[in-house]
């Protein structure tokens, strides 16, 4: 006996409704959008073993999924899919990828080392969402620079033999512009 809900306005609704993705790394700059081996998308694997991954079923997924968003025939090959997507604007690859994801609200986690250098600062993906980028705190990272601030504070304390407690506001800049972000 049937029930009082129809499942396909079930799938219709999960299908439609907006994502958040509750863990995602920010987008590289535009700069450096080509500074990784695009292979990398579907394996973890560098150097000449990353050149075997294009025959790896998580690979061959990602190029047939790549090539439906690019509007691409199911068989494009892989060299075709990088020269189209090397044709488009970073801000419309981004564009399209956020849209066709239905991506409502990004949980960034800039944490991982290098990422001021090559990526996005978390607020610039508010660009391709209806609400705003929130930031993941690592915990693990503010405990790095607590205990950085101790040191340094320790050190000022012990070289300068100030048993008063006072300290320089310079010797807790880099500490305090970290915790006090976002």
């Amino acid at each position: 006996m049937p029930g009082p809900y129809d499942t396909e306005s079930f799938i219709d609704i999960l299908r439609d409704y907006p994502a958040i993705d509750n863990h995602a790394h920010p987008l590289l700059t535009a700069e450096n959008r080509n500074r990784l081996a695009f292979e990398g998308l579907t394996s973890e694997a560098e150097g000449p073993a990353l050149n075997d991954a294009v025959y790896t079923l998580p690979h061959s997924t990602a190029r047939r999924d790549l090539a439906r968003l690019y509007g691409l025939p199911p068989h494009t090959s892989w060299e075709d899919i990088k020269e189209h997507r090397a044709l488009r604007s970073y801000d419309d690859l981004c564009r399209l990828c956020f849209d066709t994801a239905k991506i409502q609200c990004v949980l960034i986690d800039d944490g991982l080392s290098g990422v001021k250098e090559m990526a996005e600062e978390y607020r610039w993906h508010d660009r391709y969402t209806s609400s705003p980028t929130r930031r993941i705190v690592r915990v693990e990272v503010v405990a790095e620079v607590c205990v950085r601030i101790l040191f340094v504070l320790r050190r000022s304390f012990t070289t300068t033999g100030n048993t008063s407690r006072t300290f320089s506001q310079s010797s807790l800049k880099w500490g305090t512009s970290v915790l006090i972000q976002g």
